[in-house]
């Protein structure tokens, strides 16, 4: 009688139980909520101990919702879930197809996003670009019947990921323009070059850097990609004083001015051909 006051059969294989409040109405009681519950737990822990089949339809719930609905073990599968690393994960699947990147090196290239800037923007776009998920024309292109593909900068090849940061005609005279930068003012380059690894995915074996010059290329695609959303040309003196602006910006806000002004110090010849 209990166990009928408590629920309403809807489906086959399910047990709906009634709200407080629909108790409350349809049998005219004035139970607390501390004493419906403490039934409805009874009901439950009854039904579980003498294994009664449960009538009613299953409901086609969101999958996480029926992990939670079909375990006694509440959200602890759902953690396992998610600390189980992922077999085949898309963006790396991606990156090895069109680069060769190693698991181990993709996955390095998240360690060395965390230790170089704690800037959310950076963060977003470095992790948009290794997940192989920032927005470009060709994407776009594919849900916009009147959005062209091209790239922005060219507008003669298709705009991808690897295109935009490396690829393209425009890109290349960037970093060139960049790179001949640090080697005639920064005393401690000595034949520094970019290359692919090193602009997409913060590393290069052949190419040592250290964590001022993994920030400045951060910036750098940050701008390369703020260019191409408000149809900027590139402009690598542009992007030398955005830099120093930003150096000038964090030495103010800085806790050690000192660790900072030391950093910074083999770059500090870069600034001199804008001030």
């Amino acid at each position: 009688m209990i166990i009928k006051f408590f629920y309403r059969t809807t489906f086959k294989k399910d047990i709906l139980f009634l709200t407080l409040e629909e108790f409350n109405n349809k049998y005219s009681t004035k139970l607390n909520f501390l004493q419906y519950n403490s039934i409805i737990s009874s009901i439950r822990k009854y039904t579980n101990s003498i294994s009664i089949e449960k009538q009613g339809k299953k409901h086609n719930f969101q999958p996480a919702l029926n992990i939670i609905l079909t375990t006694k073990s509440g959200t602890s599968p759902i953690y396992n879930k998610f600390i189980i690393p992922e077999a085949n994960i898309s963006g790396f699947r991606k990156w090895s197809q069109n680069t060769g990147i190693s698991k181990d090196e993709w996955l390095d290239s998240f360690v060395k996003l965390i230790a170089t800037t704690n800037d959310p923007k950076l963060r977003w776009i470095q992790s948009r670009i290794l997940h192989h998920i920032l927005t470009t024309n060709r994407s776009v292109s594919k849900y916009t019947h009147n959005q062209t593909d091209l790239c922005s900068f060219c507008n003669l090849k298709s705009e991808t990921i690897l295109h935009i940061f490396w690829e393209c005609t425009k890109t290349k005279i960037f970093w060139n323009n960049l790179e001949t930068t640090f080697n005639n003012r920064c005393s401690h380059s000595v034949n520094f070059r970019f290359t692919k690894s090193l602009i997409l995915f913060g590393h290069c074996e052949i190419i040592r850097t250290d964590k001022i010059c993994d920030f400045i290329i951060l910036m750098a695609k940050f701008f390369i990609y703020r260019c191409k959303v408000q149809n900027i040309n590139l402009n690598s003196r542009l992007f030398l004083i955005e830099l120093y602006n930003r150096y000038k910006a964090e030495f103010i806000i800085s806790k050690n001015r000192n660790q900072l002004r030391n950093g910074w110090a083999p770059y500090q010849n870069m600034f001199k051909a804008i001030l």
